[in-house]
């Protein structure tokens, strides 16, 4: 399911009210990371770590800017480690 900015918002303003280490805080940032990375058009072993110019480069791929394959190579290039582009890839 895709939540919407104003959604994510929310549910960060609910998560910083809740005490810091609270079993609910940490349920809902980690349901939030799950949910990002599950929207993105490319596998990554650690889409947390994306910045502000790998998301612009996704939102261009999204757009048809850039081809799947130059996505995969800038995620691979800048240590996104994304999941090989053939199955007979090796990894």
């Amino acid at each position: 399911m895709k939540i919407t900015a104003s959604d994510r918002s929310a549910l960060i303003r609910m998560a910083h009210a809740l005490p810091r280490g609270s079993d609910e805080r940490k349920a809902i940032l980690s349901g939030i990371q799950k949910t990002a990375a599950r929207d993105l058009p490319i596998k990554l072993k650690h889409p947390e770590r994306l910045d502000a110019a790998a998301k612009r480069v996704i939102r261009d791929f999204e757009n048809g800017d850039i081809s799947y394959r130059n996505l995969h190579s800038y995620m691979e290039k800048h240590g996104y480690e994304p999941e090989a582009l053939y199955a007979g890839e090796p990894k």
